[in-house]
């Protein structure tokens, strides 16, 4: 079982690195289906009868906490980056919005006039 534990974690290694990569390409289409191949890996290892001990000697060996954290600051930086984004081309679009509904010409007056 152990060898089994091994072969998985350093797929999730190998997994984990590619995301890190993605996320700092900034490809996140491709990012989704990494993410989903790391969420089976992990039932896969889920089902499998294993000590705790094996785990962490073996999660030390592929070093999966400091590339989870990696991962973690990068996609916590880049949400931040996109925040920033959106609200400014909300900012954007409320500007555009409130200056042309002052230089547009109400129907109803137009009508009137006539």
């Amino acid at each position: 079982m152990t060898y089994e534990l091994e072969k998985y974690i350093q797929s999730y290694s190998k997994d984990t690195i590619k995301a890190i990569e993605l996320l700092e390409k900034e490809e996140l289409d491709s990012l989704e289906s990494i993410l989903d191949i790391r969420e089976n890996i992990i039932h896969c290892i889920e089902a499998l009868d294993y000590t705790k001990e094996d785990f962490v000697i073996i999660c030390n060996k592929f070093k999966i906490m400091q590339l989870q954290e990696k991962l973690s600051n990068i996609m916590k930086e880049k949400r931040k980056i996109y925040k920033e984004e959106i609200g400014k081309i909300r900012s954007k679009k409320d500007v555009n919005k409130s200056y042309t509904k002052e230089f547009s010409v109400d129907s109803i007056y137009f009508n009137k006039k006539v």
